[in-house]
Parts: C-alpha cells; structure tokens; sequence
C-alpha cells in the first residue's frame, strides 16, 4: 500500500470540503448582507421622508422626499446588491435562475 497515494489522496478531499465549507458560508454571509444593505435602503427612505415631514409639517414633502430619497439609495446600492446577489447564488444548481429570482 502506497501511502504518500492515500495521504494525498485524503488531503485533496479535505482540502474539497474546506473548499465547500467556505464557499457555502461565504454565499451564506453574501445573502445576509444583501438582506440587510436591501432593508437599510428601504429604512433609510422611510426616515428620511419621515423627518421630511415632522420638520417641514407636510405629508406630500415626506412622501417626496421619502420617494426620492430611495430612488437615489436604490441607485447607489443597486451595483453592490447585484454582486451580492451573484456571490449568494454561486453554489445554486440554477445559477442564472437564482440570480433572476425564479423559485423553480
């Protein structure tokens, strides 16, 4: 029996499992930060057009300002969570429809 055959072979499939087991928590954290970046964007909109309008005393300027506001937040952060997304779905079986959304 040829060891230095069994050891590398037993190396290989630990170094496949570390592999894997990186892989999965990094499309975990890449999922859970997309969730949070996402809310973040909506709660920031929210307050916004929530102080908008406890300041200025107007509904119609902190439903403006709330809607605008996450238009330019959905903007800015639209590259970032497209990324995430494609990280979060790389070990998916569909990757393109993961990446699309589908539940298929």
């Amino acid at each position: 029996m040829d060891f230095g055959t069994v050891f590398s072979h037993d190396r290989f499939a630990g170094v496949a499992m570390l592999e894997w087991i990186f892989d999965t928590l990094g499309a975990m954290g890449a999922g859970l930060t997309n969730a949070v970046l996402s809310m973040g964007v909506l709660f920031g909109a929210i307050f916004l057009g929530c102080k908008a309008a406890e300041v200025r005393g107007k509904n119609w300027q902190g439903w403006l300002v709330g809607v605008l506001s996450f238009v330019v937040l959905g903007a800015m952060f639209y590259p970032a969570t497209e990324a995430l997304t494609r990280v979060a779905c790389k070990n998916a079986d569909d990757f393109q429809a993961c990446v699309d959304g589908d539940d298929d």
